[in-house]
């Protein structure tokens, strides 16, 4: 029997909160075979208060349908934890905090995106929508609230829309990359709007105001 191919792109994206200076990195790795893609982020912050992040996604390949989702943070004298699964035409979710465990059951259909603070999510949703240069989408997504003082790792379905302009030259701190995609994304609910830039692989390259790339490596096995 042969070997799977194994396809690994690594990276790390510094984080901003709106502002010109850096509040911390994600340092993330992504595999993908035929029969699975595996990504992992660790997420070093600084704000609402120094903690660490580790993020795991599991997902079907060519589809890019996530099927798991593990979210853990430790720091500020608290641990908090999510984990979620496609089963059934449902999210199922537990979150665990100090004191308590809760347990979720979300509808959802094939359609269904999720988010959450990390450009992992983005480049999963741009393989998903395939979007060409003047098209846009509205989805409904599965949005996990970032660690925060209250209402950490909670849910709610969130209406977004993406929308894909012309491609572009940009410069960041990795390199030069002269045919980068340029994507809109807006919440629908709240009107908050941002450019987001990836390259052919749906990297994230630069998220306005949130995270640009600092350093990327592939391999193939």
């Amino acid at each position: 029997m042969g070997s799977l191919q194994l396809t690994v792109l690594s990276g790390e994206w510094r984080l901003f909160n709106g502002g010109p200076v850096s509040v911390g990195t994600e340092k993330w790795r992504l595999e993908e075979t035929s029969e699975v893609i595996l990504w992992n982020s660790v997420i070093g912050k600084s704000v609402p208060f120094p903690h660490r992040e580790e993020v795991n996604i599991t997902a079907i390949p060519r589809k890019w349908r996530i099927t798991t989702i593990k979210i853990s943070s430790a720091g500020g004298d608290r641990e908090d934890s999510f984990e979620g699964q496609v089963k059934n035409g449902n999210f199922e979710v537990m979150v665990k905090r100090a004191r308590s465990v809760e347990h979720h059951s979300i509808p959802i259909s094939e359609s269904t995106e999720f988010d959450y603070l990390s450009p992992v999510f983005n480049t999963i949703t741009f393989h998903r929508l395939r979007l060409r240069r003047g098209a846009s989408r509205e989805i409904e997504a599965v949005y996990i609230f970032p660690i925060s003082l209250q209402n950490s790792l909670q849910t709610r379905m969130l209406r977004q829309r993406y929308k894909r302009l012309g491609d572009e030259t940009i410069s960041v701190p990795t390199g030069q990359f002269a045919s980068a995609k340029h994507y809109v994304y807006k919440n629908l609910e709240s009107g908050w709007t941002g450019s987001i830039w990836t390259d052919n692989l749906e990297i994230v390259l630069r998220y306005e105001k949130l995270c640009e790339l600092s350093s990327y490596n592939r391999t193939e096995t």
